[in-house]
């Protein structure tokens, strides 16, 4: 089985990939968090509706974490290379 963008976040935030979907403000979560959002909704193309279903938490939360992790990943030059993705997007996404 593939990894997922929850995976990745966590790696390059060296935090265990179950600590980004609970809730907390330590800047390392927030970042993580961010940043698989943004990778889910903008280069995986799924929709912030989906997403906040998926994570439990409004649109307007998750289209606030899309925006940071944006600059996150700009910030430091990181992104989900698609080509990576060794499943399917749809068997992907139930990872998310």
């Amino acid at each position: 089985m593939g990894k997922c963008p929850n995976d990745w976040a966590a790696e390059i935030s060296a935090l265990a990939a179950e600590h980004i979907r609970t809730a907390g403000k330590e800047p390392r979560r927030v970042q993580a968090r961010s940043i698989a959002l943004y990778w889910a909704v903008r280069e995986l193309g799924m929709t912030t509706v989906a997403v906040s279903k998926m994570w439990g938490i409004c649109q307007t939360a998750v289209t606030k974490a899309v925006s940071r992790g944006q600059l996150f990943a700009k910030k430091r030059e990181i992104g989900l290379e698609k080509q990576v993705i060794n499943s399917a997007p749809s068997r992907l996404y139930v990872y998310i």
